[in-house]
């Protein structure tokens, strides 16, 4: 196994997805320059804190895409650990190439289902900030 995710990149991930929505937001009291439990704790906080909607489905795709990503994270963490053990390549089983396949597909699906959420939360800032008020009807994204 020659590909391995750190511990550096998952924090990334997690501090982009955290500093976007909160500049979207309007948080500005939240500190990223670590990104543990309870920095996570503090941003979710600050979301529901606002008592919207939004705000609120936005703290449950958050939670579900990090829950997402750590379990598939840790699982190639569990392999690398392996490989170092054994001091040779870890090539994965049949069942954990299946399981693999499982988490990346929950993690996409979870990261694509946030960043969904996001562009229809950017078109509604937009449509609100060009009109001064929601349009009625279903905002749709059109790609030229």
């Amino acid at each position: 196994m020659r590909i391995f995710i750190s511990e550096s990149d998952r924090q990334n991930a997690k501090r982009i997805t955290l500093m976007s929505l909160a500049n979207f937001f309007n948080i500005t009291n939240c500190d990223f320059t670590e990104i543990g439990a309870s920095q996570i704790e503090q941003f979710y906080k600050c979301l529901t804190n606002l008592n919207t909607r939004e705000a609120n489905e936005t703290v449950s795709l958050i939670k579900t895409y990090f829950n997402a990503y750590d379990e598939w994270f840790n699982f190639y963490k569990n392999a690398k650990d392996k490989e170092i053990a054994s001091g040779k390549d870890y090539y994965f089983t049949t069942e954990e190439q299946i399981t693999l396949s499982k988490l990346i597909k929950e993690r996409e699906e979870s990261l694509n289902a946030l960043q969904k959420m996001f562009e229809e939360l950017q078109l509604l800032k937009l449509n609100i900030k060009t009109f001064g008020k929601p349009l009625s009807g279903t905002i749709i994204q059109v790609k030229l």
